[in-house]
């Protein structure tokens, strides 16, 4: 696992639906750390599914919170998995909307 902290961005492996043995890298937040495990917020670039998920909100790639968290899509915020690596940092403003939804 690589290193991070509440609030890192990191990539997230996946295994391909398609072929199991293979994988994909998807964004998350980190909202707690465990020492040896964490709690993440997953982000997905399919923006439709907000309304499924209360509490749910959008942050641009091209935003400069975007920017800051490395997103290489415009993704909403949703819900847990494998860290491969750090992407960015979640700013002040996004990670305490994260944890207002999270911690509720």
């Amino acid at each position: 696992m690589a290193d991070c902290t509440v609030a890192d961005v990191v990539n997230v492996m996946f295994p391909k639906q398609e072929a199991p043995t293979e994988f994909t890298f998807r964004p998350a937040i980190v909202v707690e750390d465990f020492g040896d495990s964490v709690d993440l917020v997953f982000m997905t670039k399919n923006a439709g599914q907000i309304t499924r998920y209360p509490g749910s909100f959008i942050v641009t790639k091209d935003s400069s919170d975007g920017i800051e968290m490395g997103l290489a899509f415009d993704p909403a915020t949703i819900s847990k998995r494998f860290i491969h690596s750090k992407r960015g940092t979640c700013p002040d403003e996004i990670m305490k909307k994260v944890e207002d939804q999270y911690f509720k």
